[in-house]
């Protein structure tokens, strides 16, 4: 887990664990992006086996996207390999990261680059915990929520697209954690994710539609680490699809439903970041092919399709416009 959860959660989990019978070892890594690094899946590693991990033990990671990545990379590698569990406490973590077994740390040369596929066991959730999170972390976890439901047509069983209507409807609710409304929405989009990620574990077709949003998200992101994930997220939505008009695949009222609903959850509109910083580690994104970076884009009303075909003049105005607005 990180500090800061330990300090909510860390105990009564300890205790729960061993109430049911495990041994329990607790261990704390410092919060944000910069402790998914090489020196800290290390430190982990160093701690795992100077206790004397065994196969046959299993790592919980009880966290946000940092804790789940990290203890999951570390899970995958440790003794080749040990059994994991996701117990997922920001929203973001909920209804994306903590469910399609992809681990990793981040690189001098961007986000995410180093890592492994490692599916957890069990993920468990319980939207009771998004309570203790703070108002900007649990902002930039809707961005993943609106990413889903703006690629569901063209995902398994995505014929319905109501995930956006039910946004747009709901929004207020939602951002108020008023329930039904969000546990009906974190249940929707985890069923989503995991339909997506059982059609195509490996990322070889439809998983790519997944990355709606985060090829210049990460980028975003990586460039001075100023940004949540879901506030990069949310740009780089709002970038995909000025590209996607200027590349034909959209049109203009289509990009401004995205931008409304992304509005809606109060996520950032512009950026302070210095683009050529965000260009150069766009060269560096792990989801190239032949070379090429591949682009998700969205159709006029729902769904995406990957495009290898960008001009970088394109990715530049569309960057250019988000450095043109006011930071929220």
């Amino acid at each position: 887990t990180d500090e800061n959860v330990a300090r909510i959660f860390g105990s009564s989990v300890v205790e729960i664990l061993r109430d049911a019978g495990f041994a329990v070892q607790l261990f704390g890594v410092t919060p944000g992006e910069p402790s998914k690094s090489v020196g800290g899946v290390s430190e982990l590693w160093d701690w795992m086996l100077e206790r004397g991990i065994e196969r046959s033990d299993l790592v919980v990671a009880l966290g946000g996207g940092v804790v789940g990545d990290l203890a999951g990379f570390a899970a995958a590698t440790v003794l080749r390999g040990v059994s994991l569990v996701q117990v997922p406490t920001t929203l973001q973590a909920m209804v994306d990261a903590s469910v399609g077994g992809k681990t990793g740390i981040n690189h001098r040369a961007g986000k995410n680059l180093i890592g492994a596929f490692h599916q957890p066991g069990v993920v468990t959730i319980d939207p009771e915990l998004l309570r203790t999170v703070p108002p900007r972390e649990l902002r930039s976890g809707w961005a993943e929520v609106v990413k889903h439901a703006v690629i569901q047509a063209s995902t398994p069983g995505g014929t319905r697209a109501d995930l956006l209507p039910f946004l747009e409807l709901n929004a207020p609710r939602l951002v108020a954690l008023e329930e039904p409304a969000t546990t009906y929405a974190i249940w929707r989009n985890v069923r989503l994710k995991a339909a997506v990620v059982e059609a195509d574990e490996r990322e070889m077709g439809q998983r790519a539609y997944l990355n709606f949003g985060h090829t210049l998200g990460h980028a975003i992101e990586a460039a001075d680490y100023a940004l949540l994930h879901g506030e990069a997220v949310a740009l780089g939505m709002r970038a995909a699809a000025t590209i996607g008009v200027a590349m034909g695949t959209c049109d203009d009222g289509w990009r401004s439903r995205i931008d409304g609903t992304i509005d809606r959850f109060g996520l950032p509109r512009g950026l302070a970041t210095d683009p050529n910083r965000v260009l150069t580690l766009l060269g560096s994104d792990k989801k190239r092919a032949a070379g090429k970076v591949r682009w998700v884009l969205p159709l006029t009303d729902g769904g995406v399709e990957l495009r290898d075909d960008v001009p970088i003049e394109v990715v530049g105005a569309a960057l250019g416009e988000l450095c043109g607005r006011s930071g929220a």
